[in-house]
């Protein structure tokens, strides 16, 4: 755990230190503080010269506002750490996640995942930045405080001790039943927020078809869990912190009396005692965080575990060979299926594709043309049967990330469109060259659309069919040898699927050309049609 966050603090290592500083400055702060108060009641016992009393209150006035501004830097600076290091740690497994085999990505609970990973982050870095420099500067002030009370009088030492072993016994009870009801908890309350955010994302459908009480019901059933899950951990947590404050109660009692009985005799000033119980308190608190440190580190390394699955899952492999003017595609009896002894999706399927070509996958729903066009693009590279080969390279000898990056241009049925203005959708892989203005599809786009393209407009509002058209248009300015596209036209009109159709036309000749399609307009233009029903 410590190595995880300790590269991240490398990277603010100035900032950490000016940290640690301030967490020492409040420390030595609290040390003095009561100090000058027990001071201040003995110069008022003697009655002393004021001048002397004012120098006293006026230097606590000052140490005072110096530990405010402390706690002001303290807090804002611990603030700016964590979030910087959440952040870059969250970036980093998330882009570890986006590495894995697309098979294991497919079926995830994206919400969930993303909610249960920002969790188990800032768990571990708030307990990296709070406690790794709080500790050794914790363990010197038991140090000080212990040798200060027993020079003054070692009864109230005996005392934090007794206080202290009461108080381990009580911790040792509760410690596994609030570890084990945390971990339930946060996996509950992950399970919750996902069920809360589905509502947010499937708004559409579920206005569409009227069905808000079904998942409204099912968002009800997370929370019911949770809120049970809450409540053991609450009265875990809620019947140590009872014990505690008991034990401390009677603690309290006993150095009172015996504090009183000590002034009464002469043996100690009134400030003096004043400084004492201060002290004792500092003592027993600073005992407490020590051992109560055990109990948020398993919190911690129990979160820590989180990330350390993640980053423990392999990613996808790849190739070294970075191919280049792809002339040809093989696919020698590949099968595939998601499951292992689960149904085989395809099947014994060899087919080659060339450029110069438009190549139509057509069938039945299910027989596996989408998870066909997938394996070309080597989203599956580890899991099919069979040999691919590009240009002759076998697929797994294949840089498949450069591959995918610099050789595939994919337009997906429900492709996404950024968070960004038209011409940033438009441009995501490419500049708009000369070639691409003299293709139909971006007249087409470009005569419904360039005034809010020319005025910067963002991509919210469009319709489905104008989402459509940018999505096949930013595949087409992508400069890649391969175009895979599944059911390019579903949402086009009879215009805009002849002006695909003539520009598919004019790139076949540089480029290999796959598409997926349910279409008549588009499978009676196809050059080869590919019937996987029949496969």
């Amino acid at each position: 755990m410590m190595i995880f966050v300790n590269k991240y603090i490398k990277k603010h290592l100035s900032m950490y230190f000016i940290y640690l500083v301030i967490v020492l400055l409040l420390n030595i702060i609290s040390v003095i503080l009561p100090k000058i108060q027990g001071d201040i009641l003995n110069l008022l016992e003697l009655k002393s010269e004021k001048i002397h009393i004012i120098k006293f209150i006026t230097f606590l006035l000052l140490i005072s506002v110096a530990g405010t501004v402390c706690k002001y830097i303290y807090n804002t600076l611990f603030t700016c750490i964590q979030t910087k290091i959440g952040y870059e740690s969250n970036q980093d497994l998330l882009s570890h996640i986006q590495k894995l085999p697309y098979i294991k990505l497919r079926n995830m609970d994206a919400i969930y995942v993303s909610q249960r990973i920002n969790n188990a982050v800032n768990e571990v870095v708030a307990f990296y930045i709070e406690n790794v420099g709080q500790t050794v500067i914790t363990i010197l002030k038991i140090c000080v405080l212990i040798y200060v009370l027993c020079k003054i009088n070692g009864v109230f030492f005996v005392m934090v001790l007794l206080f202290t072993i009461g108080s381990l016994i009580i911790y040792m009870l509760f410690k596994t039943p609030i570890y084990k009801k945390s971990l339930v908890m946060q996996e509950k309350q992950s399970k919750f927020f996902s069920a809360l955010s589905s509502e947010l994302i499937n708004a559409q459908f579920i206005k569409s078809n009227n069905i808000e009480r079904i998942f409204i019901s099912k968002t009800n059933s997370a929370f019911k869990v949770l809120f049970k899950s809450l409540m053991e951990w609450c009265k875990c947590k809620q019947g140590f912190e009872l014990s505690e404050s008991l034990l401390e109660i009677g603690l309290q009692i006993i150095y009172f009396m015996i504090g009183i009985v000590e002034i009464v005799n002469g043996s100690i000033s009134l400030g003096t005692f004043v400084i004492i119980i201060e002290y004792v308190e500092i003592l027993k608190n600073s005992i407490v965080y020590l051992y109560g440190l055990c109990g948020e580190y398993q919190q911690a390394n129990s979160s820590y575990n989180i990330i350390e699955k993640v980053m423990s899952e392999k990613i996808e492999k790849k190739g070294k060979i970075k191919v280049e003017n792809i002339k040809k595609i093989s696919l020698q009896s590949v099968e595939f299926q998601y499951e292992i002894n689960g149904q085989k999706i395809i099947q014994n399927f060899s087919y080659d594709f060339y450029k110069d070509k438009i190549y139509v996958l057509v069938g039945k729903n299910g027989v596996g043309k989408t998870t066909l066009i997938d394996i070309i693009s080597g989203l599956y590279n580890e899991n099919y049967y069979g040999k691919i080969k590009i240009n002759d390279i076998d697929m797994s000898e294949v840089d498949v990330l450069n591959y995918r990056k610099n050789n595939i241009s994919f337009c997906r049925q429900n492709d996404i469109l950024i968070d960004g203005s038209l011409i940033e959708n438009v441009e995501l892989f490419g500049n708009i060259d000369d070639e691409i203005k003299k293709s139909e599809m971006y007249k087409l786009l470009y005569g419904e659309l360039s005034t809010r393209i020319e005025t910067n407009n963002q991509a919210d509002t469009l319709s489905y069919g104008q989402k459509q058209k940018i999505t096949i248009l930013r595949s087409m300015i992508k400069k890649s040898e391969v175009i895979l596209m599944d059911e390019p036209t579903s949402a086009l009109d009879i215009g805009a699927k002849k002006a695909l159709l003539s520009d598919l036309t004019k790139i076949k000749r540089k480029k290999i050309v796959i598409l997926v399609s349910h279409d008549p307009f588009v499978i009676q233009n196809a050059d080869e049609i590919i019937d996987l029903g029949s496969k």
